[in-house]
């Protein structure tokens, strides 16, 4: 995971606490939301491709 990510999830953790306490409206909860979940997806299969392609030559790797 990268810093970027990383500060997305915070963001993303107050943003829930402020929408619970009523003072974020729904869309600004639900854009926060699917942009997190955009990006864990694209970090994911980014991950996962680079795994499939060093698994050759780094089995080490691919067990951890």
């Amino acid at each position: 995971m990268n810093r970027e990510l990383l500060l997305g999830l915070g963001k993303k953790k107050t943003v829930c606490h402020l929408w619970n306490n009523e003072q974020v409206t729904q869309e600004e909860y639900r854009g926060i939301i699917r942009s997190c979940r955009e990006e864990i997806r694209k970090t994911k299969a980014q991950l996962e491709l680079g795994l499939a392609t060093d698994v050759r030559d780094n089995k080490k790797h691919f067990y951890k």
